[in-house]
C-alpha cells in the first residue's frame, strides 16, 4: 500500500506544470503586477510597477527574501552597475577582494565606467551619474548645449550632455516641476525604469523624441540688503566675559585695548580677517567648491574639536564639505563689525562682535525657520587665536591670527 501511494505521489509531481518550479521570489513580484495578488503590496500600485516586473521577470533585477521589492529605497553605484551589465548581458569578470571588483572591472573595461571616475563604490548613485552610464552603455555620445529642464544651470558640465542625450532618446525624464536633479539619489524603482528603456532603445522599440527648446526660467529678484553702517546698540549691551578683566562692558575693554599698540594693530588685522573670512567659510556652492578648502585654510591651521573628537584641519574641512555637498548648500554671506567691538574673551582669545547676513540658495535641510532664498541677519562673534602649531599642522601658507570659532549670540532675523 505504501508503495503504491509513493509511485501515485512520483506521478502527480511529474504532471504538474513547470512554472511550479520557478523562482518563487520573481513570481511573489510578477503576480503582484499580473493577478493583483496581496504580496509584494510595495509595488501592486506602484508607478513603476510594469517595469520592475518586467526585469524581474527576465533576471535583471530582483526583490528581497521577503517578498518586497523597496522601489523607493536608494540604489548603490555598485548595484546599478551590475543592473546595467546584466541588461546589457555583458559577463562579469572574477576578481578578488570586494565583492563588486570584478563588477567594475568589467564595466571599466567596456567603457561604462571610467577608471577614477567613483571614489566610492558603495556608496548611493546620483541621477546625473545613473544618466551617464546608461548612455555610455548605449555607445552613445553626449548631445551638446542646454537641457529644457529648469534647473539646467544646476547640471554640472560633465554630466549635462548625457542627460541631454538621453531625454533625447526618450530614455530619462524629470520632476513635474520640471526639474532634473542632478544630485539627487536614484531609486531602485527610477533604475528600473531607465534599464528598461536603455533595452528598448538598443532593441529599436523606443524612438527618439524631439529635442525640447530650453525653458528660460527668469529667478525670483531677491534684493541684496544694504551693508550695516552703524552697529545696533545692542551688540554694546551684551556683556562680555574678559580673562584679564573684570568688567563686562565691551566699549571699555576694547579702550584698554587700544591703548596698547599691539592690541591696536590685532584689532585691525582680526577686523580685516573677519570680513574676508566669513564670505569664505559661509559662501560654499555644491556645484562647485574646487578651492573653497584651499582658500579656507589661510586661516585655519592645528586641530580643530568637531563633536568632542580632536581632528586636524584637513579632517574638520573635509567632513564640513561632505556635509554641505550632502545638502547640496549654496549661501552666501557678510560680515559687518565695528573697530570698538572687539575684545580678549575669558580665554584671552581676540574675538570680533558683529553682525553676518546670508541667504541660502539652496538647501536640502536648511535650519530651522530658515527659508531657502530669502535673506537672514544674525548676532554673532568671531572668535582668533595664536596657537603653537606643531610640525605638520600647519605646512601651508597662512596668517599669524587663526580662526577658532564661531559664537552665536542671537536668533536670525529675516531682512524684510
Amino acid at each position: 500500500m505504501k508503495k503504491y501511494i509513493s509511485f501515485l505521489l512520483v506521478i502527480m509531481i511529474m504532471c504538474m506544470p513547470i512554472t511550479s518550479f520557478a523562482n518563487p521570489l520573481t513570481d511573489t513580484i510578477t503576480n503582484a503586477v499580473e493577478k493583483g495578488t496581496d504580496v509584494a503590496k510595495d509595488i501592486a500600485t506602484h508607478w513603476a510597477k510594469n517595469f520592475i516586473a518586467q526585469l524581474v521577470k527576465d533576471g535583471v533585477f530582483s526583490g528581497y527574501p521577503d517578498g518586497t521589492f523597496r522601489p523607493d529605497a536608494n540604489i548603490k553605484v555598485s548595484e546599478f552597475t551590475v543592473l546595467v551589465l546584466k541588461a546589457n548581458k555583458i559577463e562579469i569578470e572574477k576578481a578578488e577582494g570586494v565583492w563588486y571588483q570584478g563588477v567594475v572591472n568589467t564595466a571599466i573595461n567596456h567603457g561604462i565606467i571610467k577608471r577614477g571616475e567613483f571614489d566610492n563604490y558603495d556608496r548611493y548613485i546620483n541621477r546625473g551619474e545613473m544618466t551617464r552610464m546608461i548612455i555610455r552603455a548605449l555607445n552613445e555620445n553626449p548631445s551638446t548645449g542646454k537641457t529644457h529642464f529648469a534647473d539646467d544651470s544646476q547640471i554640472p558640465s560633465h554630466l549635462k550632455g548625457y542627460v541631454k542625450k538621453a531625454v533625447e532618446l526618450g530614455i530619462i525624464g524629470g520632476y513635474p516641476d520640471n526639474t532634473f536633479k542632478p544630485f539627487g539619489n536614484a531609486t531602485r524603482a527610477e533604475s528600473t525604469v531607465v534599464i528598461q528603456k536603455m533595452r528598448d532603445s538598443r532593441n529599436g522599440i523606443l524612438k527618439p523624441i524631439d529635442p525640447q527648446p530650453p525653458v528660460v526660467v527668469e529667478p525670483p529678484v531677491v534684493k541684496e540688503p544694504s551693508p550695516i553702517t552703524t552697529m545696533p546698540e545692542r551688540l554694546y549691551k551684551m556683556p562680555i566675559k574678559c580673562l584679564f578683566d573684570p568688567s563686562t562692558d565691551i566699549r571699555e575693554i576694547n579702550r584698554k585695548m587700544k591703548a596698547i599698540e599691539s592690541h591696536r594693530q590685532a584689532i585691525k588685522k582680526v577686523i580685516q580677517q573677519s570680513k574676508e573670512f566669513i564670505p569664505i567659510y559661509y559662501g560654499f556652492d555644491y556645484r562647485d567648491y574646487s578651492d573653497y578648502k584651499s582658500k579656507c585654510k589661510y586661516y585655519i591651521a592645528g586641530y580643530r574639536k568637531l563633536d568632542g573628537e580632536l581632528l586636524t584641519t584637513d579632517e574638520s574641512l573635509d567632513i564640513l564639505i561632505k556635509n554641505n555637498i550632502k545638502n547640496q548648500i549654496i549661501q552666501k554671506s557678510r560680515f559687518f563689525t565695528s573697530d570698538d567691538l572687539v575684545y580678549l574673551n575669558e580665554k584671552g582669545r581676540k574675538t570680533v562682535r558683529g553682525i553676518i547676513q546670508f541667504k541660502y540658495t539652496s538647501h536640502n535641510n536648511p535650519p530651522k525657520g530658515i527659508e531657502v532664498g530669502k535673506w537672514y541677519e544674525q548676532d554673532i562673534e568671531v572668535v582668533w587665536h595664536q596657537p603653537l602649531l606643531n610640525e605638520g599642522q600647519g605646512n601651508w601658507v597662512h596668517s599669524e591670527i587663526l580662526f577658532d570659532t564661531t559664537k552665536y549670540i542671537g536668533q536670525p532675523r529675516e531682512i524684510k
